[in-house]
């Protein structure tokens, strides 16, 4: 199968846990790239915090478009929006309500904008992770609308918790997932990085057959069913790994990208 794009998550995938992106990895993007495959991006973080891997990758190949947010947003990489969902004010507020019950910090994005009720070590942490700073604000509900709601907690039981009262409460309106264990994260129904990647392939003249899709976490579960060839990194989540076509014998440290792209391209 000739391969004409590829999308790749960026934490635990394409970034070592020293949040790099290894030689090796970056000569496996320049030589797909070289062979006109397309190189996507496709991540939960902002676009503001994919800005420095983008400039490093468009040095090695193409880099057309982002697909950031877990998928509520596709931008040019000239920084034009072509596809945007968003998780309206009703809706966002039932969603606080729900976070403020547990007592998790809550954090709600008006684009690269990132608001939160409280600074806490946890805020901190991911400020670190992300390169996002935090605007801290009186009260959430404010907002009119938000690209995704992100729970964050170091106590799982709090947020499969909430995981388990959205998707009782909210099933039709929303897809809630992991993006890592302690970050429980909500986007509203018309985005997730599988929708978002068929509608980029859709504008590409591109089949799903064309397309790989690598991942390692549930938020990208969407897209690695969406391309023909979906893969998981071998640390990824089991759920993952069981959906998978194929999962890598490296981890994101042992550059497993690099594995898929001269395996498959």
């Amino acid at each position: 199968m000739s391969y004409k794009l590829i999308a790749i998550d960026l934490d635990d995938t394409l970034l070592n846990d020293e949040l790099e992106i290894s030689t090796k990895n970056l000569e496996a993007l320049k030589y797909a790239a070289n062979k006109g495959v397309k190189i996507v991006i496709c991540t939960g973080r902002a676009s503001n915090s994919v800005k420095k891997y983008i400039d490093i990758i468009e040095d090695y190949g193409s880099e057309d478009f982002i697909i950031v947010f877990n998928g509520s947003i596709i931008t040019s990489s000239q920084g034009e929006i072509i596809f945007k969902k968003i998780i309206k004010k009703e809706l966002l507020h039932k969603l606080v309500d729900i976070g403020r019950k547990e007592d998790v910090d809550i954090q709600i994005y008006n684009n690269d904008d990132l608001y939160v009720e409280k600074y806490t070590d946890k805020i901190k942490e991911y400020e670190i992770l992300s390169g996002t700073k935090a605007n801290v604000i009186d009260d959430l509900k404010n907002e009119e609308t938000t690209l995704k709601v992100l729970y964050n907690c170091d106590d799982t039981t709090k947020l499969d918790k909430i995981k388990e009262e959205i998707e009782t409460l909210y099933s039709s309106e929303v897809f809630v997932f992991f993006s890592k264990k302690n970050y429980l994260e909500v986007l509203c129904n018309e985005g997730n990085k599988g929708i978002a990647l068929e509608y980029l392939a859709n504008l590409l003249a591109l089949t799903r057959k064309e397309v790989i899709a690598i991942g390692d976490s549930e938020n990208d579960i969407y897209m690695i069913e969406y391309a023909g060839l979906g893969v998981c990194m071998k640390n990824g989540r089991e759920s993952v790994r069981n959906i998978a076509n194929y999962v890598t014998e490296n981890t994101n440290n042992e550059n497993g990208v690099s594995e898929v792209i001269y395996k498959f391209i």
